[in-house]
């Protein structure tokens, strides 16, 4: 890709996509995103049950939620290459150490460290780094990350089934920690850099920018943007935290459709296979989401994204699972629900309060996420258990989606007024 940032440049912007998902992503998709498969063999062994195993990723949530606005100040203050490096360390060593528990409060403390560690890496590494090395392009940065980690994904997961298979859930976990922390550690030390301006620097696009700036004077609005303390005072705000807040109760629904397959006529295996639909249908939406989001704003592309998302969830819901044509065909379309999450929070922080205090402005919407996070699983499962199916959680979600996507409209109408007023 063609660099348009100084005359010499020393450092590929591009790398960076690189680097956060070698910092990051990879112990998100690798790590994070199967947790789940080590609940039955855990339980098996000790005779525990799930919501006694599970806690950990409860305490995990909470804890995370808690520090993100520290941690968006200390992603301002510390060089963004020495933070990971330290964050990938303690994460991998509690890992490794995981493979050797026996009590339940060795889980939970490794909640603790887990909700310490995620803080950084979960929702905030890479829309950060991204936000500082790219002026243009943003979204199909964040869409790069997402392909790289759904290609990853995609083969992942069956490696971690057969090495619990072969290997036991210890041997499994262990094999896991080294992998991925050796990548994540190289990919760390070889791909991030602070910021453009630590390398004498400009961000990708930033020459582009300051000359549509000078065409246009309401352009400095955005480049400028607020401050967390002017953020917190406009309505856009509340309004994205309401969007936050349900982009991550509605995409995890996932977890819940393999359950739900094996209750109607598809039958379980229709729902093992919705898993691989997910991780490929991810890897085809990043540079289409990302493409659009570039050309037609974070905003808009939410919006069509969540109408989409709740077309699927109906869908499903609809046919009753009947028909397993339809069933992957909603599935498919119930993928796009994960884009609010991954790219369009942190883009649409950017686009409405720009850049000048990004990091502690999204870190209060990654706090709001990771608060939802926490309530999803356990409000899925008290209205199962409460109605004997799952019909009633898609409903839910699906009607969500639909709630964000009419806010979305609004937030696009409210900050459209809002720099025409400042503007003026």
């Amino acid at each position: 890709m063609s660099n348009t940032l100084t005359t010499t440049s020393k450092f590929n912007p591009w790398l960076i996509v690189l680097g956060c998902f070698g910092c990051a992503q990879i112990l998100i998709t690798c790590l994070c995103n199967t947790a789940g498969m080590y609940f039955a063999p855990v339980m098996a062994e000790f005779g525990w049950e799930q919501k006694q195993v599970a806690l950990y990723t409860t305490i995990f949530s909470w804890v995370a939620a808690a520090l993100q606005p520290l941690c968006g100040k200390i992603f301002q203050k510390v060089n963004a290459r020495i933070l990971m490096l330290v964050v990938d360390v303690i994460f991998i060593a509690g890992y490794l150490w995981s493979a050797t528990f026996t009590h339940l409060w060795q889980w939970n403390t490794f909640g603790v460290i887990y909700g310490v560690t995620a803080g950084f890496f979960m929702y905030l590494a890479n829309p950060i780094m991204v936000n500082r090395w790219f002026v243009k392009s943003k979204g199909m940065a964040l869409a790069m990350i997402s392909l790289i980690a759904g290609l990853l994904g995609f083969f992942w997961n069956p490696w971690v089934q057969n090495w619990i298979n072969d290997y036991g859930w210890q041997g499994a976990r262990l094999r896991s920690g080294i992998i991925v922390g050796a990548i994540s550690i190289i990919f760390t030390i070889l791909f991030i850099r602070n910021s453009p301006e630590d390398l004498g620097m400009k961000a990708y696009g930033a020459d582009e920018a300051a000359k549509e700036a000078e065409k246009k004077e309401t352009e400095t609005v955005v480049l400028t943007g607020m401050t967390r303390a002017q953020a917190i005072r406009t309505p856009m705000f509340y309004l994205i935290a309401v969007v936050a807040f349900i982009s991550c109760l509605t995409p995890s629904l996932n977890q819940q459709l393999s359950a739900y397959s094996s209750t109607v006529p598809i039958g379980a295996a229709a729902g093992a296979m919705a898993l691989s639909i997910l991780s490929i249908a991810g890897v085809i939406r990043g540079p289409v989401v990302g493409w659009c989001t570039d050309h037609l704003g974070a905003l808009v592309t939410n919006c069509i994204c969540c109408f989409l998302a709740a077309a699927g969830v109906f869908m499903i819901v609809i046919d009753g699972g009947v028909h397993v044509a339809v069933f992957y065909v909603g599935v498919t379309l119930f993928s796009l629900a994960f884009v609010p999450l991954t790219i369009g929070n942190p883009l649409m922080v950017s686009q409405v309060f720009g850049t000048k205090d990004y990091s502690n402005i999204y870190s209060i919407v990654t706090t709001i996420v990771l608060v939802s996070s926490g309530v999803a699983q356990y409000l899925y499962a008290a209205m199962r258990d409460a109605t004997g199916s799952y019909e009633g959680v898609i409903i839910l979600v699906g009607t969500l989606l639909c709630v964000q996507g009419v806010i979305t409209p609004i937030i696009i109408a409210v900050d459209k007024k809002a720099k025409a007023k400042a503007a003026n």
